[in-house]
């Protein structure tokens, strides 16, 4: 009888050693899975609710350099307000907030109601009568419209908590830069090489073949990142660069009379803001002198926003003077039909 107690005693230790075990076991799991989950969760809503590095604790939070993701640490020079994380409705109502790139989206949307204006001015007073005139200048006006648009889009969903939806904004971005490039030269090039038709033709065939480098290039994700800041900045410079020859090719090799003089100087200040405004922007002026100080006002990517409507707008205006002296003396040697 003892033997069977002791038998019985020792079946119930064993029991009660395999339940405390596997008890012990099931609350570590549950333990790792909860703190998966946790992990999981905070990854994904690392940006809400409001944490300490926010600058306002609200529905649109705004955070400092150290507190956003890699990929929009774009200028080490702009330590606070950024927006990170946002959901796309947050995203809108971002629009009409304060933060580091209010002025981003507004200069280029006020820009685009502009160039919308002055494209309707041009297609409705200004005498276009060929096929070719309204394809040279609809090429012109819709590459200003895309990349002031594309612009503003970049600007407000650049804080989305999806880098997909990040990365097909900045590709939007990019195209827009390279429709606007190649669309700014196609009226001056078309109307003052008139007479000219070989040379119009490489200079446009040129700026079109590299432009097509640039409107693609934004669709591969090597092109958006980081580490390809400087190629992609090469690539943008060489087509200012191909626009700049026939610029130089106009002042120097065709006539220069009271007719053609402001077209040339025209250009030459169209491609002198760009430059300005590309220089402040690679240096990132002035708030690498003063870190901090322009993080919502005035600082590099706004002044290089302003600088390219400047530019846009003086074109527009050197554009329709390079058709209306076309339409009167047919060629700038008075020869050409």
């Amino acid at each position: 009888m003892g033997d069977t107690l002791t038998s019985y005693e020792a079946r119930v230790r064993c029991r009660d050693i395999a339940q405390n075990k596997a008890a012990a076991i099931t609350t570590k799991s549950v333990g790792e899975a909860a703190n998966k989950l946790l992990g999981t969760a905070q990854r994904h809503l690392s940006f809400s609710p409001c944490p300490p590095t926010a600058t306002r604790c609200r529905d649109l939070p705004l955070y400092d350099l150290s507190s956003i993701p890699e990929w929009l640490k774009g200028n080490p020079f702009i330590l606070r307000y950024y927006r990170a994380g946002y959901t796309t409705k947050q995203c809108f109502k971002s629009v009409f907030a304060l933060h580091n790139e209010t002025l981003s989206i507004w200069t280029h949307l006020v820009g685009l109601l502009i160039v919308l204006v002055l494209s309707l001015h041009i297609l409705l007073n200004l005498g276009l009568h060929r096929t070719q005139d309204y394809l040279v200048f609809s090429v012109f006006q819709l590459g200003s419209m895309v990349m002031l648009g594309g612009s503003s889009v970049y600007h407000t969903f650049s804080a989305h908590h999806s880098e997909q939806v990040h990365n097909i904004a900045l590709a939007i971005d990019y195209f827009g830069i390279t429709s606007m490039i190649v669309g700014s030269f196609y009226p001056p090039v078309f109307y003052l090489f008139s007479c000219l038709t070989v040379v119009r033709a490489v200079y446009l065939i040129s700026i079109t073949l590299l432009g097509i480098l640039g409107l693609m290039g934004p669709f591969f994700t090597f092109f958006n990142t980081q580490t390809f800041y400087w190629p992609r900045m090469i690539l943008y410079s060489s087509l200012t660069s191909i626009g700049i020859l026939p610029t130089i090719h106009m002042f120097f090799g065709l006539p220069a009379n009271e007719q053609t003089l402001p077209l040339y100087k025209g250009m030459f200040l169209m491609l002198a803001t760009y430059c300005v405004g590309i220089v402040i922007y690679i240096f990132k002026v002035p708030e690498r002198w003063y870190p901090g100080r322009f993080d919502v006002w005035l600082h590099s990517h706004q002044l290089w926003h302003f600088f390219v409507l400047c530019a846009a707008v003086v074109h527009y205006f050197t554009c329709i003077g390079a058709f209306q002296m076309w339409h009167v003396t047919r060629g700038v040697g008075g020869e050409c039909a």
